[in-house]
């Protein structure tokens, strides 16, 4: 027990400076990424970075056969769940794995159709015991898009995951929102075209150049008009989500407003609906510009 721990201490020290060690001389460290999609072929493929800049993975573009294995210790397969009474081929899903130093890494996701995925990250320490923090994370992702995300590890014993965080603008946000609608996840489409309305006076307030006379003071009011139509885009995703009705109207909705409501009102109100990946997605990642 005495020598373990002491090699768990030999082993923090070597972690900071980069190093990996095991208390039989081999270091039993690993990062596994297992993902999935409802397809018969994978639907979405992704490419792991280290520290280092090696990567492990398939961007989509090479063949299934030959990943990237950049990073030592690395593997990276796409395997078929088939029957096996009828030999027919099932969803496809991705198991692979790097053996980690401690650092940050970065998870870049590519859609090879438009679909939703399962993502899984889980970590084993120095000694090849379970890591706390893995993280699930289900998604969806347009064919020929990107999304990306940071993950800080550290081997050592007790530690793991410490970040998995997706790197969000307001054009990813709303590219996010596009999908969700063309997978049926979100709707109806004025509703939708509404949120992204909303969404697009955001962007356009926080890249409003400032003058410069007055340019620290209307910075802050930029910043501050961005997020003001974040929390306003949440609030609508939220109401939807609880089936609650949208009666706010923005200027454009009021000027045609009373024109129209005398042919429509006895028209019932459009299904707007919001699914629960949909709404924690697209609502964590507004959270995020927040």
């Amino acid at each position: 027990m005495t020598g373990k721990i002491s090699v768990v201490a030999a082993c923090a020290l070597y972690v900071l400076a980069g190093e990996l060690c095991s208390a039989w001389g081999r270091d039993e460290s690993r990062i596994s990424f297992d993902a999935s999609t409802p397809h018969e072929e994978i639907g979405m493929q992704f490419i792991v970075s280290d520290p280092l800049g090696r990567r492990m993975g398939n961007d989509g573009t090479r063949a299934k056969e030959s990943p990237l294995r950049e990073i030592p210790g690395s593997g990276y397969g796409i395997e078929s769940t088939g029957d096996d009474e009828s030999g027919s081929p099932g969803p496809e899903s991705i198991q692979s794995g790097i053996r980690p130093a401690a650092g940050t890494y970065t998870v870049t996701l590519y859609g090879i159709v438009t679909t939703q995925f399962d993502l899984y990250i889980s970590g084993q320490d120095v000694f090849g015991d379970r890591q706390p923090n893995s993280q699930s994370l289900d998604g969806f992702i347009a064919v020929g898009t990107t999304a990306q995300y940071v993950l800080s590890f550290n081997p050592a014993p007790g530690t793991g995951i410490s970040q998995f965080v997706k790197q969000v603008s307001f054009a990813t946000l709303r590219q996010d929102l596009r999908t969700a609608a063309g997978l049926g996840l979100i709707g109806d489409a004025k509703f939708v075209a509404k949120l992204d309305k909303t969404l697009a006076q955001g962007e356009k307030a926080l890249v409003r150049k400032a003058h410069d006379h007055d340019k620290l003071d209307e910075g802050r009011e930029n910043k501050k008009k961005a997020v003001e139509k974040l929390r306003e885009f949440i609030k609508k995703l939220e109401k939807a989500f609880k089936g609650e009705n949208d009666d706010d109207r923005d200027e454009d909705d009021d000027k045609d407003h009373d024109k129209k409501h005398e042919e429509k009102e006895h028209e019932k109100p459009a299904k707007r609906s919001v699914s629960e990946l949909a709404f924690k997605s697209l609502k964590g990642d507004a959270e995020v510009l927040i």
